[in-house]
């Protein structure tokens, strides 16, 4: 092999690497939430339904346009019947997210539940007041947002 096919091979290697790394950190505007119940409960707590209530007014600040919330549900392995109560849990969340909040856009909620491994000790020391980590919130703000927006 020449210098001249080593130089383009790099070059091409090069450009390759800078157009992932661009790709890798693409803009996201999705912002994410947990919500927290007691073990074997599918019941939200009044102090997630407060978490809640703050993040969603944080968000109406910051995005007055919604398109969309995921709610995606799972239980811990030894809870009982820990997929089925992945979906009470998301059911609950999304009532609360159009009942009590109104929530405009659209809720997507999950059709299966998930199960979930119990968290390590560490996580276990740092969510003790949280309990288990049942529910995702996964928001999707509409145009216009930080991001370019596609049209």
């Amino acid at each position: 092999m020449n210098w001249r096919t080593e130089k383009t091979i790099l070059s091409t290697v090069a450009a390759l690497l800078m157009l992932t790394t661009a790709v890798a950190h693409a803009c996201r505007p999705q912002k994410n939430f947990g919500v927290y119940f007691p073990h074997n409960s599918a019941t939200v707590p009044a102090y997630q339904v407060k978490r809640m209530a703050e993040w969603m007014t944080e968000l109406r600040e910051q995005y007055p346009n919604h398109q969309s919330i995921y709610v995606s549900g799972s239980g811990e392995v030894g809870e009982h019947d820990a997929a089925r109560l992945g979906l009470k849990r998301a059911h609950n969340v999304a009532r609360i997210l159009q009942e009590n909040f109104q929530f405009k856009g659209d809720i997507d909620v999950t059709k299966i539940g998930g199960v979930e491994e119990p968290a390590s000790e560490y996580l276990k020391k740092m969510t003790k007041s949280e309990g288990v980590y049942g529910v995702q919130l996964d928001f999707l703000p509409a145009c216009p947002h930080e991001c370019p927006c596609q049209r």
